[in-house]
């Protein structure tokens, strides 16, 4: 897909580590034709991380055609870099991607699930539908810790007040100050989920964007309260490569968006492959090699006293303890007992049978001879 050169109009922080970014295109005839809730692929025409692209969701609507907006957080040294553009530098921008969009002529009935700078998808979505005054109904719950790190917070209640198909729920989890009214201390639940869509959720369609734990979450309550599977639409966000899938000499980042990984393994060329390999090793931040380290002494460590406790199954009760970083965990093993010794019973021997005596004979008795007597 062709690359499109864009000027940096503006940039700006809107909250806590989270920068907005307007784009124009060089050329007036360029333009991104994109559904609300797609993304784009941004790379640098020069700097320090030349050659790699990140993606980032659209948060213009696709109705202001001469005029591109990104919302993002900055971690990592791409977010560093992009954040420090000034107005007239370039970056190149190529798309739409992602399956991740709202179509008015399905989703005549949609619930927002949100957290954190996944926001940026829905606020094109919400743009959108308020220009063209549509009569979807559309429904955000949006999760944050605090009301100073929540994006575009007050563009949110303008187009509330504006748009009366559009209604929104906001969620502090760490808010210390008074909540503002129409807030909600806590995080968003099952309950809150049917108070807010009055318990009718099985015509709706449920989208779903913020951090992986918190979008997983979302997704087991939904199914939960019977939320049918292809009734809800997700994305899933990473703040920087977390992992690298390898195959011989190929190496892809394991990036941003849930529904675009496929699509990444084929926009490396070939002969980009082991230059970005090495970009992206420097590119790893220091906390997150860090914790890689804590992992890998932790596994260690599970290791050696694994080994321990095979050794000591025929000890005596023995305690061992794991540090783990932050806590304490004692792992208390039992030997096997020591099996008892097999008793064989003596069989008894059979009686032998006793032999009949053996009768002894009566005598026959003697004939009685009667002597014979002559008769005279």
């Amino acid at each position: 897909m062709k690359r499109i050169e864009y000027k940096i109009r503006k940039s700006e922080p809107i909250s806590e580590n989270i920068i907005y970014l307007s784009l124009t295109p060089k050329n007036s005839g360029d333009k991104i034709n994109f559904r609300p809730g797609q993304y784009g692929l941004i790379s640098f025409l020069n700097g320090p991380v030349l050659g790699s692209e990140r993606p980032f969701s659209f948060l213009s609507s696709p109705l202001d055609e001469n005029n591109l907006e990104f919302g993002f957080k900055v971690f990592g040294q791409f977010t560093t870099e992009f954040a420090q553009l000034k107005e007239g530098d370039s970056v190149f921008v190529r798309g739409p991607y992602g399956s991740f969009f709202f179509d008015e002529k399905k989703h005549k009935d949609a619930v927002f699930l949100s957290a954190g700078i996944g926001i940026t998808p829905f606020m094109s979505i919400f743009r959108y539908a308020t220009t063209k005054k549509l009569p979807n109904k559309l429904t955000l719950l949006y999760s944050n810790k605090t009301v100073q790190e929540t994006p575009f917070f007050e563009e949110i209640k303008t187009l509330e007040t504006t748009n009366q198909n559009f209604k929104t729920s906001y969620y502090f989890t760490c808010q210390d100050a008074p909540i503002p009214q129409a807030c909600i201390p806590g995080r968003i639940s099952q309950e809150e989920i049917l108070r807010k869509t009055n318990g009718e959720i099985q015509n709706k369609t449920f989208f779903i964007c913020g951090p992986m734990l918190f979008t997983e979450s979302m997704m087991n309550m939904l199914k939960a309260l019977g939320v049918k599977e292809k009734n809800i639409k997700t994305e899933g966000f990473t703040l920087a490569p977390i992992s690298f899938f390898e195959r011989g000499t190929w190496t892809f980042p394991l990036v941003v968006g849930a529904s675009t990984l496929m699509m990444l393994l084929s926009l490396y060329p070939i002969n980009q492959l082991e230059t970005n390999k090495a970009l992206l090793k420097a590119e790893t931040s220091a906390i997150t090699q860090e914790k890689f380290a804590k992992i890998a002494s932790v596994n260690q460590q599970i290791i050696n006293n694994r080994n321990s406790l095979i050794a000591d199954q025929l000890a005596n009760t023995k305690t061992v303890n794991i540090v783990v970083p932050g806590t304490t965990q004692t792992i208390t093993t039992t030997p096997s007992p020591t099996p008892a010794p097999t008793y064989t019973p003596t069989p008894t021997p059979t009686p032998k049978p006793t032999p009949k005596p053996t009768p002894t004979p009566k005598p026959t008795p003697k004939p009685v001879v009667i002597p014979r007597t002559t008769l005279s």
